[in-house]
């Protein structure tokens, strides 16, 4: 995906320049200090992590980016706290770029205490690949102020667990069930819900979520 030269849509996000994401590598934004030394960020987690995504765009899982993504935000303000994952193709909507599913990124949205922007760090292949100072519009991620942050070594289940729920549940027969040709994911802590909530989506149509879980529990919480 790039953002290189693009110009974003009235009213939303606008990405860094492409002189410094040139200088950086990085065809989302650019980190406020060079991060290449990431990919070998180590992180415990409470439960194994599936390092291989299902899915055929995806080579790693969310989970899997995480730490790497930890990282970067960490370098941005010790402070930060995630905030869930934002959609591939929502990122690409509020940046008005055409689809490109042949390369789809994980991207990982923090906050800090008295920080004017959210931070918003892109994970491809399980590697640092830019990160952007911006502010969501709402219709592409809901607004912070709705959301728990999520604690990163809670127990959570994984992107490839979220995917394996609806192809068995597809395999099952449901009525309106199907699958994509391309998936997409978000994750977030709603402040009406006790857990933080996996949903899968079908990257060509966000309005109609496939399916909605726990992301602690694994309960479907909604479904076709």
């Amino acid at each position: 995906m790039l953002l290189i030269g693009c110009t974003p849509a009235a009213g939303t996000a606008s990405p860094t320049s492409a002189a410094t994401d040139a200088a950086f590598g990085s065809p989302f934004g650019a980190a406020t200090t060079p991060l290449s030394d990431l990919e070998d960020v180590a992180f415990d987690s409470p439960v194994p992590i599936a390092t291989v995504a299902p899915d055929r765009h995806r080579s790693m899982t969310a989970l899997a980016s995480l730490p790497v993504a930890l990282a970067a935000a960490r370098e941005w303000n010790p402070g930060a706290a995630w905030y869930g994952i934002v959609p591939y193709t929502a990122i690409e909507r509020a940046f008005a770029l055409p689809l490109d599913d042949t390369m789809p990124s994980w991207f990982f949205r923090f906050h800090a205490p008295g920080a004017t922007t959210e931070y918003v760090v892109e994970i491809l292949d399980g590697k640092f690949r830019g990160a952007n100072e911006t502010s969501l519009p709402e219709y592409s991620a809901p607004s912070l102020d709705s959301l728990w942050t999520i604690d990163p070594t809670l127990a959570l289940l994984d992107s490839v667990d979220v995917l394996k729920k609806y192809e068995s549940r597809v395999g099952e027969g449901n009525d309106g069930a199907f699958i994509p040709d391309f998936y997409d994911f978000t994750l977030v802590h709603p402040k009406d819900k006790p857990n933080p909530i996996w949903t899968l989506l079908n990257a060509q149509d966000l309005t109609e979520p496939l399916l909605i879980m726990d992301a602690v529990t694994g309960e479907v919480i909604a479904e076709p």
